[in-house]
């Protein structure tokens, strides 16, 4: 199948003019990061200032329909859907903060280690918010697909190992006298039985198909399973995670049969595929949206990154004018159809 973006990639040198510092920039993008902060979460609240709804009252500003009771402006932004922290207004401060320090982090180092660091800085994140079951299962899920796509002849015992220990932290249900047998498993598996048959070359486009291809069929499985069976099939969360990567995952297996994807990809490039901090509060939304290896490594600093990270700011600020001033327009031509004797469902 040809490949859905041939654009060229930039050359390391080009990324590299791309790459020069503007600690404005950098300033600008905290600050829209702490008017999150501050509109958002209970961090003003835990400061002694002012919440925002008492903000503007003090300004003489009179906004209806924005702010909720706590004070802060309502919104559905939630990042996790668990109770891990009790309030989403923890989980969007804890969002924010480590959203910050990934940028810093990220702006500030060498081109060669930008995309990895900010898949492992994500991955991190996950792991705060999410909890290590969750985030040790969806990481396993692409371990599978990675070494399967990009089989590992040198030391194969290691890879297989690291398989059985993720595989026991998202699925062992924490009996810790499975390790052993979790590991041991898992590098008897890879070595063995697994990389044999992927070099044999009987059915191995199957097999890599089959992978990339896990959350679709495992759909269709479990739909066949329940309609016949009556059962109702479940899956860990950290497993359901890893379904809504489906469309980039078909993106990656049609770049890799293009070849356009190096034979030898680290597990933290590929992984950058996949794992970036926007989509984390987004995880079964539009940031899934299929990207393959090709289209995001051809874009990666395709342009100077201070304006990259300006163009955010705008996407921030638009978004910020939506939640606030997007929300109380609604409302007011609501008022408005009301005094006609119109009524609005739910403000729709």
């Amino acid at each position: 199948m040809a490949s859905l973006f041939q654009k060229k990639g930039l050359t390391d040198e080009e990324r590299e003019k791309n790459n020069g510092h503007n600690h404005v920039v950098v300033l600008l993008v905290v600050a829209v990061f702490f008017i999150y902060i501050y509109l958002f979460t209970h961090a003003a609240q835990s400061l002694g200032l002012p919440m925002p709804e008492q903000l503007a009252g003090q300004s003489g500003v009179e906004i209806g329909h924005v702010f909720d009771a706590d004070h802060n402006v309502d919104s559905n932004i939630t990042i996790s859907y668990t109770d891990r922290f009790g309030s989403n207004d923890d989980e969007r401060l804890i969002f924010y903060i480590l959203a910050i320090g990934g940028f810093l982090l990220v702006y500030y180092l060498p081109v060669r280690w930008k995309q990895t660091t900010l898949a492992c800085w994500a991955i991190g994140m996950i792991l705060i918010l999410y909890g290590p079951e969750k985030t040790a299962g969806l990481v396993w899920s692409h371990l599978i697909v990675y070494l399967t796509l990009h089989p590992k002849k040198d030391n194969p015992l290691s890879w297989g190992a690291f398989a059985g220990l993720l595989w026991w932290a998202g699925f062992g249900g924490g009996n810790i006298f499975c390790l052993p047998l979790a590991v041991v498993s898992g590098l008897v598996i890879y070595r063995f039985i697994l990389l044999p048959f992927i070099f044999s070359g009987r059915f191995t486009g199957a097999l890599r198909s089959g992978v990339t291809q896990f959350p679709t069929l495992s759909v269709l499985i479990g739909l066949l399973i329940e309609t016949s069976t009556g059962w109702s099939w479940e899956i860990p969360m950290g497993l359901f995670l890893a379904f809504w990567h489906w469309q980039r995952l078909i993106l990656y297996h049609i770049d890799y049969k293009d070849g356009l994807v190096p034979a030898n990809l680290s597990f933290g490039r590929y992984l950058a595929v996949f794992f970036n901090p926007a989509t984390i509060p987004s995880w079964n939304k539009e940031s899934m949206i299929g990207q393959g290896y090709a289209y995001l490594d051809n874009l990666f600093l395709c342009k100077d990154k201070n304006s990259i990270a300006l163009d955010g700011v705008k996407l921030m600020l638009l978004a910020l004018l939506y939640l606030v001033a997007g929300r109380w327009c609604v409302y007011f031509l609501v008022d408005i159809f009301g005094s006609f004797h119109l009524n609005v469902f739910d403000a729709s």
